[in-house]
C-alpha cells in the first residue's frame, strides 16, 4: 500500500534588517513591526540588527535567523545600506527630512529596490519630484499601540503651573530638523504671557 506524503507548506519567509535599540526611534518601531509579525505567526521571521544590543525576549529566536523560504526583506534604518538581496522583495523604508535624495542613494533607490516606503505626505512628494516611479513608492505612516496610548492609560503628572491651563504637548527629538524652533516660535506668537496656556516638551534623551 503507497503511502500519501503530504506536502509540507512553508510559510514564506520575512526579514526585518535595521536599527532595533530601544533607545532610539527607529528601534522602537522595528521591535514593535517585529513583535506583530511574532504574534501574527505568518511568516517565518527572520532580524538582522545593526548592532550588538540583545533583543527583548520575545524576539531573541529570531536574531540573524535567515528564513529557508524568504520572500520579503524589509529594511529601516536612518542611511540605507543598499546591499540587494538574493533573493525575495527588497523594501526599504527610507524617511529623509534634508531636502533632495542623496545622490549616492539614488539610482539604487529608483532603480533597484521594489518598493520604497516612506512616512509622511511630505517625503513621499519629495521622492515623487525627483522622479521615483509612483507604483513602486508607498505611504506608509507609523502606527500608533492604542492598548499603550489612549484616554484611560496612565497621565503624566504635570508641574503644578500647568494644571489650569490648556496645555500644548511637543513629543519628540531636540533636533534641528524636527521644527522646535518653529513651535517655540509660534507658541510665542500667539499667546501672551498672561493667557492660560502652556507648552510641554517631552524630548527624550540621547
Amino acid at each position: 500500500m503507497a503511502l500519501k506524503i503530504k506536502k509540507i507548506k512553508r510559510r514564506p519567509g520575512l526579514v526585518l534588517s535595521g536599527d532595533f535599540s530601544p533607545a532610539t526611534p527607529f528601534g522602537q518601531f522595528n521591535q514593535r513591526l517585529a513583535q506583530y509579525y511574532h504574534h501574527r505567526k505568518n511568516y517565518e521571521l527572520g532580524l538582522f540588527a545593526d548592532t550588538a544590543e540583545p533583543l527583548p525576549l520575545s524576539l531573541s529566536a529570531y536574531a540573524s535567523h535567515l528564513p529557508k523560504s524568504l520572500a520579503l526583506q524589509i529594511e529601516h534604518r536612518s542611511i540605507p545600506v543598499l546591499i540587494p538581496p538574493d533573493r525575495g522583495h527588497w523594501v526599504i523604508t527610507q524617511p529623509w527630512e534634508y531636502g533632495a535624495i542623496p545622490e549616492n542613494w539614488f539610482d539604487t533607490l529608483r532603480y533597484e529596490v521594489d518598493d520604497l516606503w516612506v512616512h509622511t505626505p511630505n517625503n513621499y512628494q519629495d521622492y515623487l519630484q525627483a522622479g521615483f516611479d509612483a507604483e513602486r513608492l508607498f505611504l506608509i505612516p507609523p502606527g500608533i499601540d492604542t492598548q499603550c496610548f489612549h484616554p484611560q492609560g496612565a497621565g503624566i503628572q504635570l508641574p503644578e503651573a500647568h494644571t489650569d491651563t490648556t496645555c500644548f504637548l511637543f513629543a519628540g527629538e531636540a533636533l534641528w530638523y524636527t521644527g522646535l524652533d518653529l513651535i517655540l516660535q509660534a507658541f510665542q506668537n500667539e499667546f501672551l504671557a498672561d493667557e492660560k496656556v502652556s507648552l510641554v516638551l517631552w524630548c527624550p534623551p540621547g
